[in-house]
């Protein structure tokens, strides 16, 4: 019954950061947003009948709306239901870095937060700086997206999350999942890795996906 971007158990852990002195970082799927169809009730995700990667939702100039695989060009209508479970909790996902960044503050006003995606970091030592903030405790949560979860060795975190995995495991990519799981696992190890016990967190609407 929760709409809102974080689940209620990941809004609680981290609520307790900033008592317990601890860090956290979370991986978003993009700066940007993609858009795929799936259902937020069953997790059914449009798929190309040819390719079975996922189809990408495109808007026309009139508003105009339909599904195309980026693989072999198929193309289909857009629909507005499951196909399923005839749910109409059924809409294109995707959400970035920044969507994320403002949920947080509304949700959780004392937290303070870093993004860490192409947008910040461009320029030059721009990932460093940004590291380097995290590192010396002025954020206590860093938002980004894949560039997160590799060569990051900060002792005081102690919580990784995915927050969109979906977003990952069905993106116009033959190989997303074999590549989401690499992400998933990096990521995994960026916490607990000092003497402070780590807990990692991966959001989806598919528990039961053979990658999750």
């Amino acid at each position: 019954g929760n709409s809102k971007i974080l689940s209620q158990e990941l809004l609680n852990t981290l609520s307790k950061l900033r008592a317990k002195q601890e860090q956290a970082i979370i991986l978003v799927p993009r700066r940007g947003y993609n858009g795929f169809l799936s259902c937020r009730n069953c997790g059914y995700v449009v798929n190309c009948p040819n390719c079975d990667s996922a189809l990408t939702v495109h808007i026309g100039s009139r508003g105009t709306r339909w599904l195309s695989c980026h693989w072999c060009d198929f193309k289909r209508r857009y629909i507005n239901s499951c196909p399923d479970c005839n749910s109409n909790a059924f809409k294109p996902f995707g959400i970035g870095t920044q969507r994320v960044i403002e949920f947080i503050k509304e949700e959780l006003p004392q937290l303070r937060l870093l993004r860490f995606d192409r947008d910040t970091t461009s320029g030059k030592d721009g990932h460093r700086k940004i590291l380097d903030q995290f590192i010396k405790g002025s954020a206590d949560v860093m938002v980004g997206t894949q560039m997160l979860a590799k060569g990051i060795d900060i002792p005081n975190v102690t919580l990784s999350v995915v927050l969109a995995a979906d977003g990952l495991l069905h993106r116009p990519d033959l190989s997303s999942e074999e590549k989401s799981l690499q992400l998933f696992l990096q990521l995994a190890g960026r916490s607990g890795r000092a003497d402070k016990e780590g807990e990692v967190i991966l959001q989806t609407y598919q528990p039961s996906h053979p990658v999750i």
